[in-house]
């Protein structure tokens, strides 16, 4: 199994943007995802209620496998700036 620092990556794209005191503010969070933080976390919710896919699971081996935020989060940054999955790896470690 390859660490791929996952549930770090996890912590960080919470305290960059979703913690009480984020370091990314409204207007960042903004110019980053083309919408607000509100209509993100909304989308978000509405996004794991109807689809399993991006759901966090746990894999047999017992680790936790990627959060609904950070896939939501590649994906939004793809539809953004219309970039492929693998530009988004370095920030998300979505491999």
């Amino acid at each position: 199994m390859i660490n791929h620092g996952r549930e770090s990556t996890d912590r960080r794209l919470l305290h960059d943007c979703f913690a009480k005191n984020q370091r990314y503010n409204d207007q960042m969070f903004y110019r980053l995802f083309r919408m607000g933080r509100s209509l993100f976390l909304r989308i978000v919710k509405k996004v794991e209620a109807r689809d399993k896919y991006f759901v966090q699971q746990r894999y047999s081996v017992g680790r936790l496998g990627l959060s609904a935020l950070q896939k939501i989060t590649a994906v939004f940054w793809m539809l953004a700036y219309g970039c492929p999955a693998d530009a988004t790896d370095e920030y998300i470690k979505i491999e």
